[in-house]
C-alpha cells in the first residue's frame, strides 16, 4: 500500500488474522514489522491502532503502536456511519521476543570470546559454505548449521531460522519473515533441522551466545556501523540459505 498525507487509510479485508511484514520510507530504507491484527466479523470496522514510523540513525528505522482511537474515531464517523460499520478496537500486536532472557550484551563484548572483524559481528559461519557470499544452496530440507565456537568457557548458543521474503519496492532488501525454528542453549556450535524446510525457498539464520540468562545480540554479516555520541551501533544481514527445488 502506498500511504501519503496524514497517513490515514481504509483497508477492505475479510475476516481472518493477518500480518503486516515489513515498511518502506521513500524508497530510501525499509524495516520489519511483523505486526498481527485480526478483523472480527462482517459489518465491523475494527481500528489496529496508530503506527509510528521513527528514523533513528541513518537508513534505520524503528517503530511505534499508539492508541488513538478516538481521534481516529472521529476522523471517520461519517464514513462509518453511511456503511453501517459498528467500530471496534483490535490493536495489531508486535512480534514477542524469541527465547527466554533477562539480559542483552552486545556480541562484540570480549566475555563473549568471539572475533569481530569487518565481515562478520559475532560467530563466524561454517555451513552451509559459502554463507558470506549470499544464500548458498544446501543439498537438502534438513540442512546442517554449523558456527566456529567461542573461546570461552560456559557459553552457550540459541539458534534461529527465518523464512526469508523479498518486499516488492524499489530498492528494498530483504526481510525476515516468519520463525521456522528455534533451538536455544545449544551445547555443541551446530543445529540439525529435524522438521524439514520447504522447497525453492530462501531462509536466513543467525546465532547468538548464552551464559545463563544473559544473551548476546545476534550475529549479522555486511554490517554497517554508526557512531553517535555516547555509543556505537550496528546494522547487517543474518546468514542466508537456499533450499533445492527438487530435493532427492
Amino acid at each position: 500500500m502506498q500511504i501519503e498525507g496524514d497517513g490515514r487509510f481504509i483497508w477492505p479485508l475479510q475476516s481472518g488474522d493477518y500480518v503486516i511484514v515489513a515498511f518502506t520510507v521513500a524508497s530510501q530504507g525499509a524495516g520489519r514489522l511483523w505486526t498481527t491484527f485480526s478483523i472480527p466479523q462482517a459489518g465491523q470496522a475494527v481500528y489496529i491502532g496508530d503506527l509510528r514510523i521513527v528514523e533513528t540513525t541513518g537508513s534505520r528505522y524503528g517503530f511505534d503502536i499508539e492508541n488513538r482511537y478516538e481521534e481516529a474515531l472521529n476522523k471517520v464517523k461519517v464514513q462509518l456511519v453511511e456503511g453501517r460499520f459498528e467500530p471496534v478496537v483490535g490493536l495489531m500486536e508486535p512480534e514477542q521476543e524469541v527465547g527466554t532472557y533477562s539480559r542483552v550484551r552486545g556480541i562484540c563484548a570480549k566475555d563473549w570470546g568471539v572475533n569481530c572483524d569487518k565481515q562478520v559481528l559475532g560467530v563466524e559461519p561454517v555451513l552451509p559454505a559459502g554463507t558470506l557470499a549470499g544464500y548458498p544452496a544446501v543439498p537438502d530440507l534438513t540442512p546442517l548449521l554449523e558456527w566456529k565456537p567461542s573461546i570461552s568457557q560456559d557459553i552457550t548458543y540459541d539458534v534461529a531460522i527465518y523464512e526469508s521474503l523479498l518486499i516488492a519496492a524499489p530498492n528494498a532488501p530483504r526481510v525476515r519473515g516468519a520463525l521456522i525454528s528455534y533451538a536455544q542453549d545449544l551445547k555443541e556450535p551446530r543445529f540439525k533441522l529435524s522438521e524439514p524446510l520447504k522447497a525453492g525457498k530462501q531462509y536466513e539464520w543467525s546465532v547468538r551466545l548464552r551464559a545463563g540468562d544473559t544473551v548476546s545480540t545476534w550475529s549479522v554479516t555486511n554490517y554497517f556501523v554508526f557512531f553517535v555520541i555516547g555509543s556505537v551501533s550496528s546494522r547487517g544481514q543474518w546468514f542466508g540459505l537456499s533450499t533445492p527445488s527438487h530435493p532427492k
